[in-house]
């Protein structure tokens, strides 16, 4: 299967000590949609996030889609959503979501 290449692939490229560039989660993620892996596609987006290959959300909270490959910038949305409903059920709502496409 082709999305367990990718996340093979992604896995190899840590283990050389190579950081992965924007293209290898690009590929990565383009794989996982298509096999309907939306679990470990959202796993490998966050990954992406925290090493600063993508940095969509602004300090002032606005989600910029700009540079995002479409798959990408969807995962973004659904991400931001999902934190969005999560501090929501345990805190009173402070702001808007912003998309800026």
């Amino acid at each position: 299967l082709q999305w367990t290449r990718a996340l093979s692939f992604l896995g190899d490229i840590y283990h050389a000590a190579i950081k992965p560039d924007q293209g290898a989660y690009t590929a990565a993620l383009l794989a996982l949609v298509s096999a309907n892996e939306e679990a470990a596609a959202q796993r490998v987006y966050l990954e992406a996030v925290t090493c600063g290959v993508w940095a969509p959300k602004r300090p002032t909270g606005e989600l910029d889609l700009h540079r995002l490959p479409v798959e990408v910038a969807k995962i973004a949305v659904r991400n931001e959503l999902l934190q969005q409903l999560s501090v929501h059920r345990t805190e009173q709502p402070k702001a808007n979501l912003t998309l800026i496409t």
